[in-house]
């Protein structure tokens, strides 16, 4: 029932994205679209919560160990992101042939916030905060790594979360969004929370963003 449920709902958002993305090319929506999207990822799973009377704390969606969350995820941060940064760029001057090209925009603090509160924290409230922890509550979390118990949830939330990148756009790069939603996935249950992935989603996203 839970699998289907979520699936369902994957489903229905995506949909909804999907046709959005196709008529990007009308003015009014390409300025509406990335808040009506950011709308329904929130509060699709929001009203899910309210109609089956789940409190949003019990999904993670709450300021639970704060402090302890900010510290996991900015750790995590200074150990994986330099070393992406590396790889990609070995990748694209060895592989691709192509210079360097690092670089902030002007107004690049504004683009982390917009990344942070309008891309990050609604797809962690989808897909951490509702279905991760839908799944666990019917899965379970049998597997013990590095320090938190994970499930079936983690798993088929990362699958999911690739997809739904890979439907909109049919560009098969982007199923590589399977990798960090592995590791937001376990943020959501190392700290018990959203905050954490939402924090280093929102740093992942600058930092592909510093890169191009």
């Amino acid at each position: 029932m839970a699998l289907a449920e979520v699936t369902l709902f994957f489903a229905f958002t995506i949909g909804i994205c999907k046709i959005l993305y196709y008529y990007r090319h009308v003015h009014f929506l390409a300025q509406l679209m990335p808040v009506i999207v950011a709308g329904l990822f929130l509060y699709i799973p929001l009203g899910i919560m309210y109609y089956a009377r789940r409190r949003p704390a019990e999904h993670g969606i709450a300021l639970h160990r704060f402090g302890y969350s900010v510290t996991v995820a900015l750790s995590v941060s200074v150990t994986i992101l330099p070393a992406f940064v590396l790889l990609y760029s070995v990748y694209q001057q060895r592989f691709l042939h192509q210079p360097l090209r690092w670089g902030l925009d002007q107004g690049w603090y504004l683009t982390l916030v917009f990344q942070l509160l309008c891309v990050a924290f609604p797809e962690e409230v989808f897909y951490r905060g509702y279905m991760q922890s839908r799944l666990n509550q019917v899965y379970g979390k049998r597997i013990c790594l590095g320090g938190a118990q994970c499930g079936f949830g983690l798993l088929y939330t990362a699958v999911l979360f690739a997809l739904g990148h890979y439907l909109i756009v049919f560009q098969l790069p982007s199923l590589a969004t399977f990798i960090p939603g592995l590791a937001f996935g376990w943020l959501r249950e190392k700290t018990g929370g959203i905050v954490a992935p939402t924090i280093f989603h929102a740093l992942c996203n600058g930092t592909v963003l510093f890169l191009q």
